[in-house]
């Protein structure tokens, strides 16, 4: 088996060290055994009464990021707008590059990479015949 390169070293320190401090830190939310008990104990002699001890909310890791759901999506207004821009674009892009297409074509120029140049090409100057006077 041949030995990892050293940039394939870094990469993996790199993953097992932010393993360990994810691992860190679930450790630091976990309820710890016992806790919930004590908790509803005290809950219980401040109230005097029967307590539910809840745990409310997503247990995963993940990050808030301004302007994005937590699934990574975009979230926020003009979504519909950012759609229909980007078809246009799509269209734009489209159109000028049979424009490109056209204007290669009447220059004489290659269109595709086997296509000769040798075809005619339209000229602007006068004829050979009147070129004498």
């Amino acid at each position: 088996m041949t030995e990892p390169s050293p940039a394939r070293r870094r990469a993996a320190e790199k993953i097992f060290a932010h393993e360990e401090r994810l691992a860190a830190q679930r450790y630091e939310r976990e309820v710890r055994p016992g806790f919930r008990e004590r908790a509803e104990e005290l809950m219980r002699g401040e109230w005097g009464e029967p307590v539910a001890a809840l745990r409310l909310g997503d247990t995963s890791l993940g990050f808030e990021v301004p302007g994005r759901r937590l699934d990574g999506t975009t979230k926020g207004r003009k979504l519909v707008r950012r759609f229909f821009w980007n078809i246009l674009r799509g269209v734009g892009r489209l159109r000028a590059g049979q424009r490109r297409w056209q204007w290669r074509r009447t220059m004489g120029q290659p269109v595709r990479a086997g296509e000769s140049a040798s075809r005619a090409r339209r000229t602007r100057s006068p004829s050979p015949t009147r070129s004498g006077r």
